[in-house]
């Protein structure tokens, strides 16, 4: 089972400046272990994200999965939900 944290920011916080040091996840690194879940134990040529629109840590850790998930040559169909 892979782990979502809820102690995880958003990707763009971490460029900040030299003496912002987020104690968390980004997006961009849980995005990237899923596509590499996805990709190397299931096998996955294809995937399903479901994601909520008006949520932005929702919406970060989308795309930052979509992201990590084509290059890894999965393709992804994107279906947001409460627009």
């Amino acid at each position: 089972v892979p782990l979502i944290s809820p102690m995880s920011s958003a990707t763009r916080l971490f460029g900040q400046g030299p003496h912002f040091f987020p104690m968390s996840f980004s997006n961009k690194s849980m995005g990237a272990a899923l596509a590499d879940l996805a990709k190397k134990r299931f096998k996955a040529k294809s995937a399903l994200v479901v994601s909520a629109a008006d949520c932005a840590y929702c919406t970060d850790l989308r795309d930052a999965f979509i992201s990590s998930a084509e290059k890894s040559k999965i393709v992804v169909t994107r279906h947001d939900v409460l627009n």
